[in-house]
């Protein structure tokens, strides 16, 4: 029971330490779907045209590049070193796909590590909650076994953030190169999505830490509990 109010306590501390409100989602959501900011984005060249000449700034073309139409997520998948490009025209697509372009740069090493820990982490999640849940290993071995999980969610949370604020960081400032030596818009209508997306990095960025934080205590949470079944 103290483990269980503890993660509950520190989903508490975290949400006020990190300032959250609910008008930080709000503010995401209404640039993604504002009217004039997506018709400025649709004068931009394709997804995979942006990706191309991204990767090419980047001298990383070697880096394959896959539409997927069916999929609204970009994502770069670093096993097969490939590009898959969700069917995005909000504003944020020009962001997104850079996103996805400064992944492929980051070290080999380390986003490999976070996709095999990643998995490890959810097979031993998945194996100690069957465990538990049918009373096959003792309260003091769960209770071992938790706090293993515990120093597993910290590691996890501590690679992946690093990669993911890294690609952020670095996006904002690369889609604003990209924006200001564009002709596909106006100066003026430069001007606005770069101030869009220096907004949007200053919500996101906090609030990618808060969910990502969140998920893993809630993990935490879960197996806390199946523990005191």
């Amino acid at each position: 029971m103290i483990i269980i109010l503890s993660v509950i306590v520190a989903m508490v501390l975290l949400t006020i330490g990190l300032n959250i409100k609910l008008g930080d989602f709000k503010k995401l959501k209404e640039v993604a779907e504002s009217e004039e900011l997506n018709t400025i984005a649709q004068k931009f060249p394709s997804n995979a045209d942006i990706c191309k000449q991204i990767l090419k700034n980047l001298k990383n073309e070697e880096v394959k590049i896959e539409e997927d139409n069916s999929s609204r997520t970009s994502l770069y998948l670093v096993m097969k070193n490939k590009i898959l490009i969700g069917k995005v025209n909000a504003i944020t697509r020009v962001q997104t796909v850079i996103h996805e372009c400064i992944h492929s740069t980051q070290n080999k090493v380390i986003l490999k590590f976070n996709v095999i820990f990643a998995n490890l982490n959810n097979l031993y999640f998945l194996i100690i909650a069957i465990l538990s849940l049918f009373n096959i290993i003792n309260y003091a071995v769960s209770e071992m076994c938790l706090w293993i999980f515990v120093f597993l969610q910290f590691v996890l949370y501590a690679v992946r953030s690093f990669l993911e604020i890294d690609a952020m960081t670095r996006a904002e400032y690369l889609s604003k190169e990209y924006i200001e030596k564009t002709e596909a818009v106006t100066d003026d209508e430069k001007e606005k999505i770069i101030q869009e997306y220096i907004a949007i990095n200053k919500i996101g960025i906090k609030l990618y830490n808060y969910t990502l934080a969140i998920k893993m205590l809630v993990r935490i949470l879960i197996y806390a509990v199946i523990m005191v079944i």
